[in-house]
């Protein structure tokens, strides 16, 4: 169920997708090229800027229909090209492994007998199909993934130092779109859910493939919808940094005074109103502004993404 602006009027909208079409295995997760890098950020509401990056779960038992509900939202949206953006679907592996996947190797310029690593790719999106990995992974001594999906959450400096430049790379905070989704059984999601100290669970959006209205007769298939991302690099409002045009998603009043409101209760040691769960709340409502065309989050994004966190 969705939303849609007509006028000054919002009506609603339901769209309804045949869970057994068929997919072809060849598309891509095109959200995630929706997400400029470097460009569309949440302005410093309470202290800093925050990252559109994302982590989702997608939580059911084994044939729920967890990577067919990726599949049929690559075929609805439809391929969204943007260019200069080039956008990478890899699997999940090490830290530092996931940060090497957005650099190529290509010739050194100055010397064309060598190779060396240039950043080739601005969006990600890890895609797991299965959550035991993750959970391995992440029980791994030594092993980073689950810190670089918690680094790369925020935007954060990401990356590795190592005195050969053949594995010094990094990412610069907010110059790179992170995406990370994982389908997940439920009785593989306690190392995600039990990891709170650390805060992995409470960056991770997570949705349930259960759905009690699934009608009786599937539904025709409606067929690509008819939407584009919004073009925030025209608007008005944008700022250079380190030679990247950032712009800031609008919030309106009332969002930001709730939002402020949070962090003060937060701060004055209100461990109920601590948490990232207000940041995951503003990226969720962001996303569904751009899946309505906008870059400016009102009152019924932030009450909406609110229902998706409830539930």
């Amino acid at each position: 169920q969705s939303q849609r602006l007509t006028g000054k009027k919002r009506d609603t909208v339901i769209i309804e997708v045949p869970a057994g079409k068929g997919i072809t295995p060849e598309a891509p997760y095109e959200l995630v090229k929706t997400m400029r890098a470097s460009v569309l950020v949440l302005g410093p509401l309470v202290a800093r800027y925050g990252s559109l990056n994302t982590n989702t779960a997608l939580v059911g038992i084994s044939g729920m229909g967890k990577g067919s509900a990726l599949d049929l939202a690559d075929d609805l949206l439809g391929k969204q090209e943007i260019v200069g953006h080039n956008v990478k679907i890899a699997p999940a592996g090490s830290g530092e492994g996931m940060v090497n996947n957005y650099f190529e190797k290509v010739k050194d310029p100055d010397d064309g007998r060598r190779f060396i690593k240039e950043q080739s790719y601005q969006s990600v999106l890890t895609r797991v199909d299965e959550g035991a990995l993750v959970a391995s992974l992440g029980e791994r001594s030594g092993q980073t993934t689950l810190e670089m999906v918690r680094q790369a959450w925020s935007g954060e400096l990401i990356g590795s130092s190592y005195s050969s430049d053949e594995k010094n790379i990094r990412l610069e905070p907010h110059s790179y779109r992170w995406s990370f989704i994982a389908a997940v059984q439920p009785t593989l999601a306690g190392p995600l859910l039990s990891d709170t100290a650390s805060g992995t669970a409470q960056r991770m959006i997570w949705w349930s493939t259960v759905d009690p209205n699934t009608p009786d007769i599937q539904p025709p298939w409606p067929g690509t919808l008819p939407w584009t991302p919004p073009r925030w690099d025209d608007k008005d409002g944008g700022q250079t940094v380190k030679g990247r045009l950032r712009r800031i998603v609008d919030v309106c009043d009332e969002i930001a005074a709730d939002v402020r409101r949070q962090r003060l209760r937060a701060v004055r040691g209100d461990v109920a109103a601590a948490g990232h769960g207000t940041l995951a709340r503003l990226k969720t409502a962001a996303l569904l502004a751009i899946l309505d065309g906008r870059i400016d989050l009102t009152v019924d994004d932030w009450r909406l993404a609110g229902t998706v966190q409830e539930t």
